[in-house]
């Protein structure tokens, strides 16, 4: 599984599937299910989120087959956290979706911590993290609704910046 998606606007793509079979014939199951998180809140462009959990949610896979076949178990060697860039910032001035994908082991996986960070495209980040439990299950969307009252962007300054941020703002001329 991938530890970086891509935004598309409405969806995802490269939705991971898996097919096991002793024929010729293949049926294949999705290996995740989705988070669909709504975002609202005026003048704000969403550049990329990341999720992160205390569960593996990337990297190398193997996928047993369980009891159901219907339900394929996946052991992971990565990381536990996914980011979704938006190649384009997304305005959510009038509300947008944004769908991310997480494993869900056994048919659904319930993480007990996990933490939202949505980033803008003028340095401002908003972190949410969940009081409960939350489920996802295969196959299935799990929405998340984040209005302009749950959101308060901060700028990102110091430790939270990435490791080669320049502290500022900056302008690049003609010349480069």
């Amino acid at each position: 599984l991938p530890a970086t998606q891509t935004y598309v606007e409405g969806g995802m793509m490269d939705f991971p599937m898996v097919a096991c079979s002793n024929s010729r014939t293949l049926s294949f199951k999705n290996l995740c299910g989705v988070i669909k998180i709504h975002a609202t809140k005026p003048n704000t462009n969403i550049s990329r989120i990341t999720i992160s959990t205390n569960t593996v949610l990337n990297g190398r896979m193997k996928v047993t087959s369980t009891s159901s076949p219907n339900c394929p178990t996946a052991y992971r060697e990565g990381n536990s956290t996914i980011t979704l860039v938006c190649t384009t910032p997304q305005s959510i001035n009038n509300g947008r979706d944004f769908y991310i994908y997480l494993p869900a082991d056994g048919g659904a996986a319930s993480f007990s911590a996990f933490e939202i960070s949505l980033y803008t495209d003028d340095n401002r980040v908003c972190t949410k993290r969940a009081r409960n439990s939350i489920t996802v299950s295969r196959s299935r969307i799990t929405t998340i609704n984040l209005s302009d009252s749950d959101l308060g962007f901060d700028e990102i300054t110091g430790e939270g910046a990435p490791s080669d941020a320049i502290n500022g703002r900056f302008t690049i001329n003609n010349q480069g």
